[in-house]
């Protein structure tokens, strides 16, 4: 779940898809549709991505999602993963 050169540290955290597995179902649905609009966005803004074009829904999902605890990391938050990280770099506000 990291993304390119956010992969990693000291860029974050990385979330394996065990660990994905082990998250509650609400944040795995959050996951989901966060992760479909922000990949849908990528392509359509040519990676130019803003949090004001983001639907009410899917800040609400990447609330949840930045709030989820990482499995096998005690104390830390995907807030804090190598992939989160890398999505509020690339924003452009």
């Amino acid at each position: 779940m990291c993304m390119g050169l956010f992969c990693g540290l000291p860029y974050g955290l990385p979330v394996t898809g065990e660990m994905h597995d082990q998250m509650p179902e609400n944040v795995k649905t959050s996951w989901a549709l966060f992760n479909e609009w922000w990949e849908k966005a990528l392509r359509d803004d040519d990676g130019k991505v803003s949090r004001k074009d983001m639907p009410e829904d899917v800040v609400q999902a990447m609330h949840v999602v930045l709030q989820a605890s990482i499995p096998g990391y005690d104390g830390c938050t995907m807030e804090e993963s190598c992939y989160m990280i890398g999505v509020q770099s690339l924003l452009v506000d």
